[in-house]
């Protein structure tokens, strides 16, 4: 009966022992049950909070003129680029660039001075050369002194043809008084204002098309407002290119010709005799403006002299009675 007993008792522990092992193994399916949930409704609380793909009714042309401003573009703005990603950098990559090779552009200027034996004959001359070279005379001033006649002008020649032009002016001279000829070389900025003037038409062009694309009046406005200060620019680059290309071909001669004559007297009208009149009336009229003035401005004698003379009389006054 006990050894009954004993092995019952073997049994039930056997069977509670084998109860809490799966017990334990079930609670432990459970927590990584549990576990794998947690997971999954994070990852699906990240999935509904992530920011969905934008739709085409929210595309506008802020976003186009956003993709179109790639890293390395070059638009040249300054207002409100960082706000639509625009790159502000002015600087021209000139690995990236293609430049066309040009000439050399340089500006000559001379500024001669020389006398000559017969102004007339000499004028004529130097008018005549300028002529047969294919230059022209921008100015001309003619100023007639006592012992000379001195005549300023301004010649524009082709450059090809400055040095043969300078070369028969002092020709022209029978003493040199000055001559001087500079050179200044404006290739290099002429090739940048170049560049850069390529670089704002592009980004213009990208500015159209990004016009062309506009369905609002607020997206017109939007894309007109970075247009029209390219375009400043455009006009500005193409002046200066303009100036350049004039000033290089056409060089400047500062010519300074005189001729020496014999000290004569310039006629003046103040030797007429109702010159002399009229100066005269005029001269005694002023002589006489003056005395009046020169007695008011005596006063406090006048004042001074007036109480001494009546004290005077009146003291003579006392000593008669």
């Amino acid at each position: 009966m006990k050894r009954n007993f004993k092995n019952l008792m073997v049994i039930a522990a056997f069977l509670l022992m084998n109860a809490q092992l799966s017990g334990c193994g079930k609670m432990k399916e459970k927590m990584n049950l549990d576990g794998n949930s947690k997971t999954n409704e994070v990852n699906s609380d990240v999935s509904v909070y992530s920011a969905p793909p934008p739709s085409p009714q929210e595309y506008t042309i802020k976003d186009e003129m956003k993709k179109s401003s790639s890293p390395g573009g070059n638009t040249g703005m300054t207002n409100n680029d960082a706000d639509i990603g625009f790159n502000t950098s002015d600087k021209i990559d000139d690995s990236k660039e293609i430049i066309e090779k040009v000439p050399s552009k340089i500006i000559k200027t001379a500024d001669i001075k020389i006398q000559v034996k017969n102004y007339n004959d000499s004028r004529k001359k130097i008018l005549s050369l300028v002529n047969q070279i294919g230059a022209y005379v921008q100015s001309e001033n003619q100023t007639n002194y006592n012992a000379s006649i001195d005549n300023i002008m301004v010649i524009r020649v082709k450059s090809e043809e400055f040095d043969n032009l300078v070369e028969k002016l002092l020709e022209e001279s029978i003493y040199v008084d000055s001559k001087k000829i500079v050179a200044d070389d404006i290739t290099e900025e002429f090739v940048d204002v170049q560049a850069r003037l390529k670089s704002k038409k592009e980004t213009e062009l990208q500015y159209i098309e990004l016009l062309k694309k506009a369905k609002t009046i607020n997206e017109i406005l939007y894309v007109q407002q970075y247009i029209k200060p390219i375009r400043e620019e455009i006009e500005s680059f193409e002046g200066r290119l303009k100036y350049m290309n004039d000033k290089a071909s056409y060089s400047t001669i500062n010519l300074t010709f005189y001729e020496k004559i014999p000290y004569t007297m310039a006629p003046s009208v103040e030797n007429g005799f109702l010159y002399r009149i009229g100066k005269a009336f005029s001269g005694g009229w002023n002589v006489l403006l003056s005395f009046f003035i020169g007695i008011v401005a005596l006063w406090p004698l006048w004042l001074i002299g007036g109480a001494v003379l009546f004290t005077i009389l009146h003291l003579v006054k006392r000593k008669k009675k």
